[in-house]
């Protein structure tokens, strides 16, 4: 996908508001892998319950307001791509299937 088509997945994950198989953080540089391990995981288990083929953990919005207020989240790419195995690693069985950095025009998002 790119940019474009990732603007319009966000508009539509926002405008659906959360529920079992999307979670909204603003995702700040503090945010621990065990704890995003622990959504990942939760929200796998959401999805797969009614059989959807995906779940999404939404860094940079605000999960009250469903405002874009861009994450610091790991600007690093290697950093960020390195949550993959260490959730693999916490939860014994699973991660998620990519990353995702949108350059949005209120901050930068990322898509788990």
């Amino acid at each position: 996908m790119d940019q474009a088509a990732f603007e319009t997945l966000l508009d539509h994950l926002i405008s659906e508001w959360e529920g079992e198989i999307v979670e909204f953080k603003e995702g700040g540089e503090g945010f621990s892998s065990g704890k995003l391990g622990q959504y990942v995981s939760a929200l796998a288990n959401e999805a797969n319950l009614p059989g959807k083929p995906r779940g999404w953990l939404v860094f940079g919005v605000a999960d009250k307001s469903r405002a874009v207020v861009g994450t610091t989240y790991k600007e690093d790419w290697e950093r960020l791509h390195a949550d993959k195995m260490q959730v693999l690693n916490g939860t014994g069985s699973f991660t998620f299937r990519d990353i995702h950095v949108l350059n949005h025009a209120d901050g930068r998002v990322v898509l788990f």
